[in-house]
């Protein structure tokens, strides 16, 4: 799960322009003046970006420098604080597979030169909670089946045959990182055989459990977890579904002293392996030279003035996301192709962060330190059929989250509530530069607030008094501070037919030179965006640089391929 922060890690503010808003650019001054040459440039500090810039610093021999436009390193890793010892997560909350020995857990470590210590979540990670039931999960796969086949025993073969399913395409999704490096009549007979997914037979979350289970109550229990990739399940792509639910299903872990740990690990690889970071510095160009990557352009400010930097680098990894590295980044001749084919699958996730400071431990009230999912019913797909998108009511799901009581050094208790809504909600501002979007933006942002909290007060009774600070990030401040397109928190959508056209976007590109890393190279979540961030540090190492790779982290961890 994924939500924006509002501000930077020190809690000061500061306008950071987003894509398309570079006309002066490159009209400013060029500055060459200490910068140097790379082997790679890295475009954005996610974990995406981190992962790539860390393993190629580390395993592969190359001069990395990592360039980002905000003063705090970490994309959606980061954590910011306000005045009074409250602090949040950007977005963080929770991360599977990082049991030891795990390959999730193994490259973490290795990105961060195993410097995080991964805190368990108490069980349940994720408590479910509709108006007539309420499920934990936890207790594995084992304990997960027998609690479904109790409260439904009439489908006991069928949820075997689900959890079977989620386990074979899972893996398969995970080795579609291996296609690009296989010769077609290989892929093909891997397809045939299930060992590679076949993106053009994808169907529908909706779809598959409609066709395997009867029960609307079943088939909404199992869709609880769609927000963890924000597509409701009439229009998810089953292999996202099945990675999401896999990657859950041993539990989940929280980085002790939150997400801004992975960051702080990842940039002391980078700096003791020579490379370089640069804060502050906003790409504005991947400069092409006869077709192929020959650096990047940014815009940095040195004494009040707006510079340009030009930094040479035969190659580019872009961890600023597909749409914004093909429309904005590359020149139109370059990257305008495949922007339009990305774009019918714009349509983002967006949603509506509330963070909150507390008077007193959530403890108080019951909560343990998992999450809680808060649903209207066990159709997931109405909020897709509400009649005005643009004017929400009541939220339909509502997520909540402690990052006090997961953290192991947090000493004032916050909260984190997260919904989803449609970005043309808040389409009225969309011009208006930030923190001057006027009286009917904030009353509006209070209202969505307000509503959140009064459901969980109607579950939990006490809850609205023990706040004592709040703050509000729409999809405008996602976009504001991360430039994501219509502020998006899980990149492209996973939808059923975004993977029948694109299939995995991957991190390989027409153009010579340019990778892309992150959520929309791979999968969303935080190992998802890592191990896409490892596809790309194994391309740029060349032929079959992956699993090379992966080899060296193996070794280094004394664990298996």
């Amino acid at each position: 799960m994924h939500a924006p922060s509002t501000g930077r890690q020190d809690g000061s503010r500061r306008r950071v322009p987003g894509p398309g808003r570079r006309p002066s650019a490159r009209t400013l001054p060029r500055l060459t003046d200490g910068i140097d040459s790379y082997d790679v440039a890295v475009v954005g500090s996610g974990i995406g970006g981190l992962a790539a810039a860390a393993l190629l610093a580390r395993f592969g021999g190359r001069r990395v420098c990592l360039v980002e436009q905000h003063s705090t390193v970490g994309g959606l890793t980061q954590t910011f604080r306000r005045p009074g010892g409250w602090e949040w997560d950007a977005g963080v909350h929770y991360v599977g597979e990082m049991a030891e020995g795990r390959w999730p857990r193994r490259l973490m470590d290795a990105i961060t030169g195993h410097s995080v210590d991964w805190l368990r979540l108490p069980e349940p990670a994720d408590l479910f909670l509709y108006p007539d039931l309420e499920f934990a999960s936890g207790g594995g796969e084992t304990g997960l089946t027998t609690r479904l086949k109790a409260l439904f025993p009439e489908d006991v073969a069928a949820i075997d045959a689900y959890f079977s399913d989620v386990r074979t395409v899972a893996r398969s999704v995970g080795s579609a990182l291996l296609e690009p490096r296989l010769p077609p009549p290989v892929r093909g007979l891997l397809r045939g055989l299930g060992v590679l997914p076949d993106w053009t037979r994808t169907e529908s979350t909706g779809d598959y459990l409609a066709r395997r289970f009867c029960n609307p109550r079943l088939r909404g229990l199992l869709a609880s977890i769609w927000g963890d990739y924000g597509v409701p399940p009439s229009r998810s792509a089953f292999p996202l579904h099945a990675a999401v639910v896999a990657h859950y299903l041993d539990g989940a872990w929280y980085p002790r002293g939150g997400g801004s740990a992975l960051a702080k690990g990842a940039l002391t690889v980078i700096g003791n392996a020579g490379g370089r970071i640069l804060r502050r510095h906003r790409v504005t160009q991947i400069r092409l030279e006869k077709g192929r990557v020959a650096g990047i352009d940014a815009v940095t400010r040195i004494a009040g003035q707006d510079r340009r930097v030009a930094i040479p680098a035969p190659l580019v990894i872009s961890d600023a996301g597909a749409e914004n590295t093909y429309r904005h980044l590359l020149a139109p001749e370059a990257g305008a192709r495949m922007a339009d084919r990305l774009a019918p699958f714009i349509e983002p996730c967006s949603g509506l962060s509330v963070y909150l400071g507390l008077n007193g431990s959530p403890r108080d009230l019951g909560f343990t330190g998992g999450n809680v999912w808060l649903f209207d019913s066990f159709d997931h797909d109405a909020i897709l059929r509400q009649p005005d998108r643009t004017c929400p009511s009541a939220p339909t799901v509502v997520f909540l989250s402690f990052p006090t009581l997961r953290s192991g050094e947090r000493k004032r208790h916050t909260a984190e509530i997260v919904s989803f809504l449609s970005a043309d909600v808040f389409a009225p501002w969309h011009d208006r530069p930030w923190r001057r979007r006027g009286r009917d933006y904030e009353a509006l942002k209070d209202r969505l607030a307000d509503a959140l909290i009064a459901r969980i007060e109607a579950r939990y009774p006490g809850f609205a008094g023990m706040i004592s600070y709040r703050e509000v990030s729409t999809p405008l401040s996602v976009g504001h501070f991360i430039a994501s397109p219509r502020g998006a928190i899980y990149g492209l959508t996973g939808t059923v037919e975004r993977y029948r056209a694109l299939g995995l976007l991957g991190v390989r590109t027409a153009i010579p030179g340019l990778l892309l890393t992150g959520a929309d190279a791979f999968v969303p979540g935080v190992a998802g965006a890592a191990f896409a961030g490892a596809a790309a540090a194994g391309a740029a190492m060349g032929p079959f640089g992956f699993v090379r790779l992966m080899g060296r982290i193996a070794r280094e961890t004394d664990c298996p391929l």
